[in-house]
C-alpha cells in the first residue's frame, strides 16, 4: 500500500491529489481499473464505518470514487 499511498498523495491525515491530478491512461498503466478503484474505496469506506476516528480513510475513499468517474 506504501506504492498507493504514494502514487495517489495520501498523507496521515489528508489527500493531497484530487481527481484531476490523474488521467485514465495514467492510471491503467500502474494497473488501476475503475472496478479496482471501487473495491478499495469501499474498503476504505468500511474502515471509516468501522474505525471513525481513523483521520483518513472516509477521505481516500472519496478521492477513489472521484478518480473513478474518469473511466465514464
Amino acid at each position: 500500500m506504501k506504492e498507493a499511498g504514494e502514487f495517489f498523495g495520501w498523507k496521515p491525515r489528508s489527500v493531497t491529489k484530487t481527481a484531476a491530478d490523474f488521467e485514465k491512461d495514467q492510471l491503467l498503466a500502474k494497473g488501476w481499473t475503475k472496478e479496482r478503484l471501487l473495491d478499495v474505496a469501499e474498503g476504505y469506506e468500511q474502515i471509516a464505518r468501522i474505525t471513525p476516528q481513523n483521520p483518513s480513510a472516509a477521505g481516500r475513499a472519496a478521492q477513489l470514487r472521484e478518480i473513478s468517474k474518469l473511466f465514464d
